[in-house]
């Protein structure tokens, strides 16, 4: 008799060792946690970060780049948990940020224990964590207010601005409070690592690889979900064996769906996004289109454009991994970061357009 279906998470597919590992890191000092598209690494990241007692999760990308913003999410987040214990520990009726400035016993109580945090800041902190803005406030100041022990995981962390951002979070660490766990794509690494940024020989870099296949077919069957070897092979070879990827194709799959068929329903969910990728990509760069396009049909993008200049093939695919959307796993090789993107990408191609115009070359 096989075991129960679990739920499967991307941290259940990696060998055992990775979250300990991470613990022990962040005990010491940052870490760096690298993984391609769809490797699970923001699940990860948000399971690790989440052991603390209390923890802000941060990401720049969905902040648009908007730093008061970012600071504001941050101040929300800590209210919001300072709300919720504070609330636990008296036994009374859960109160809502927006009831805070309430005349009641209960609101008194919470924005007693807010005062204890932020002292003559409560008043700005309770207005900005209901929609005020976070005018002259900064990281830094924003997140002292949590204790000591506490945790941030900051997404897409190459996405942060201003610069000067990255150095306030380094100090935080340094200041031995605050543990920092930065999340990001292998081709942002030497960016957030390099001698002249914030980060430099202050983090601990732990980089995520797919996991082999034996180690694929021992956690399905642990969790109830166990496949044949030549499907489990097929669906790997497609997913590239990244994690959330792959969980996300066998969470289609049921007693009357093969793997196959899962995998082409979760292709088929895809072709929309796909859609909306290539609009993107026009917006980026007029030679992107029609490069995502070579890449998903496995051309080698120069020479995909004929007579377009090198300079400018390159640009635009320098845009294109700067945005996540492609990647390079090796010198002259492209492929579309994401394994179900790539695929919406192959079996939905657009009418062949004539290709832009090369810039004139004025000799």
């Amino acid at each position: 008799m096989s075991a129960p279906e679990q739920h499967l998470g991307p941290q259940d597919v990696y060998e055992p060792e990775l979250l300990d590992t991470l613990e022990r890191r962040l005990s010491e000092r940052p870490v760096l946690l690298v993984g391609p598209v769809g490797s699970g690494s923001r699940q990860i990241a948000r399971v690790v970060v989440q052991q603390a007692e209390m923890h802000v999760i941060l990401n720049p990308g969905t902040a648009g780049g908007d730093y008061e913003a970012l600071v504001a999410d941050a101040l929300r987040q800590i209210v919001r948990q300072i709300v919720t214990k504070t609330v636990e520990q008296l036994g009374v009726e859960p109160l809502e940020i927006s009831q805070l400035n309430e005349d009641t016993p209960r609101a008194d109580q919470v924005r007693l224990h807010l005062a204890n945090r932020f002292g003559p800041d409560t008043e700005a902190v309770i207005a900005i964590s209901q929609g005020a803005p976070a005018a002259e406030w900064y990281l830094e100041r924003a997140l002292t207010a949590l204790p000591s022990g506490s945790r941030l995981v900051l997404l897409e962390a190459h996405r942060l601005t201003p610069e000067p951002a990255l150095w306030e979070l380094r100090q935080l660490a340094n200041d031995g409070g605050l543990q920092i766990l930065f999340s990001t794509r292998p081709s942002h690494v030497a960016q957030l690592t390099g001698s002249d940024s914030a980060l430099y020989g202050d983090v601990w870099t732990v980089e995520l690889t797919p996991p082999p296949i034996n180690r694929w077919a021992k956690v399905l069957s642990a969790h109830g979900h166990p496949l044949h070897p030549d499907d489990l092979e097929w669906l790997i070879g497609r997913t590239r064996g990244r994690p959330a990827t792959t969980i996300g194709v066998l969470d289609r799959q049921n007693k009357s769906t093969s793997i196959k068929t899962a995998w082409h329903q979760a292709v088929r969910a895809n072709i929309a996004r796909a859609d909306d990728v290539r609009r993107l990509a026009g917006a980026v760069h007029p030679y992107a289109p029609r490069l995502l396009q070579a890449i998903a049909r496995g051309e080698a993008p120069y020479g995909a454009i004929e007579d377009a200049p090198s300079q400018r093939i390159a640009r635009a695919l320098t845009r294109l991994r700067d945005l996540d959307l492609i990647e390079q796993p090796q010198p002259r090789r492209w492929e579309i970061a994401d394994p179900l993107l790539a695929a919406a990408l192959a079996l939905h191609s657009p009418p062949r357009v004539p290709d832009p115009p090369a810039r004139p070359v004025h000799l």
